[in-house]
């Protein structure tokens, strides 16, 4: 079972409402009352570079379970191995949780807060279409809220405020402008494969082509 795959078991139905996180203490190992364990790991000595294909979805399937769009500064890092049970099988994936301080709120989230953010990579399953930010980086986070997955097995919402479920919900920062997939831009009913094509906006651009993706 692949990453991707493991990742797509926990996302349904989600709605608003996710609570800012704290990262992790150095020594954390975590176990969740539904019997998920969660402990800090050391970056991989020789990271495991993988491959994944991103499907194809309209504009509308796509944006559906955003529930907040930010531009942050990545302020901490930590990669975590999490363990869990899914149709009496014992699994285990590794996500990077970044602790992101929100400078920007372009919909639905407060200003100058810190909120943790779940991706589905790290140093031992390096997914190289999603950024590996250091301390420091800015970047623009299309949010999906943890505290409102049904039946995750990951039990996410334990130890981080929100998620990204693929490269389509990070944007890179550079100067005065932010890299984003082209899904973004595309018509509403128009299919589009996440992370196959990329654009380069203004701020300005994307404030207004986040507001047009969320009022449609």
């Amino acid at each position: 079972m692949t990453i991707q795959t493991m990742y797509a078991i926990a996302m349904a139905l989600l709605s608003l409402g996710a609570q800012p996180k704290e990262l992790p203490p150095t020594d954390m190992k975590l176990t969740t009352s539904t019997g998920v364990t969660v402990e800090l790991c050391p970056p991989a000595s020789v990271h495991m570079i993988c491959e994944s294909i991103w499907g194809s979805q309209t504009k509308e399937e796509y944006k559906q379970d955003i529930s907040a769009v930010v531009e942050g500064e990545i302020i901490g890092t930590s990669e975590v191995k999490i363990r869990f049970n899914y149709n009496d099988r014992t699994y285990e994936t590794y996500e990077t949780l970044y602790s992101v301080f929100v400078k920007e709120n372009f919909w639905n989230a407060p200003e100058n807060i810190e909120i943790v953010v779940a991706v589905p990579e790290s140093s031992y399953a390096d997914i190289v279409d999603i950024p590996n930010f250091k301390i420091g980086d800015e970047a623009v986070f299309l949010l999906r809220d943890t505290a409102a997955i049904e039946n995750d097995p990951m039990d996410l919402k334990s130890y981080a405020g929100y998620y990204v479920m693929s490269p389509a919900d990070i944007g890179v920062v550079k100067n005065d402008t932010v890299t984003v997939d082209s899904i973004i831009s595309a018509s509403p009913d128009e299919q589009a494969y996440a992370n196959q094509s990329k654009v380069i906006l203004t701020f300005d651009d994307f404030r207004s082509k986040a507001a047009d993706l969320l009022s449609e």
